[in-house]
């Protein structure tokens, strides 16, 4: 699959993000639960490549953090953890074409929506903004974002929808 480092960095946090269950809105690491298992998710870049990208998510041997892997589609791992000093979740993706790094209060609704920074390779750090929504228990839709210079516009990256498999 050939995806520009922003998609690759994007659809890492993407499987992520889209994973996570809008059925609880209380912190604990029990309303991210849904995350685990395996998600496949179709995305649609600005620049009109269509990678699927395919990700296993598994829970810390501590049960602290949904730690993710990317199996197909690409390459990189993330990380998902609350910090309990803030009251906010935590979420980090790294791959060779990037990172970054998120913060959320949890969702309102069915919508989370994660706030931060991602760098990709001959980048700067840009504002990066994802919005996700639970269509149902095994489906989500996903809008990433690029903050503009000054941050007075949101820019779209690329859309997706994820499916969880068996």
């Amino acid at each position: 699959m050939i995806v520009r480092p922003l998609t690759t960095t994007a659809a890492l946090l993407l499987v992520l993000a889209t994973t996570a269950t809008a059925a609880s809105t209380s912190l604990g690491m029990g309303s991210m639960r849904f995350m685990l298992g395996t998600w496949t998710c179709s995305v649609k870049a600005v620049d009109g490549s269509t990678p699927q990208v395919t990700s296993v998510t598994t829970l810390s041997s501590d049960g602290t953090h949904l730690l993710t892997r990317t199996t197909a589609g690409g390459e990189g791992t993330s990380d998902v953890w609350l910090d309990n000093n803030k009251k906010e979740w935590v979420q980090t993706a790294n791959s060779s074409k990037g990172s970054s790094t998120q913060t959320s209060p949890g969702f309102n609704g069915p919508t989370i929506v994660w706030m931060g920074t991602v760098t990709a390779s001959g980048m700067p750090a840009l504002p990066y903004r994802t919005t996700m929504t639970k269509v149902s228990d095994t489906k989500t839709t996903q809008l990433d974002e690029l903050g503009t210079p000054g941050g007075s516009s949101w820019l779209t990256a690329d859309t997706a929808t994820c499916v969880k498999g068996g």
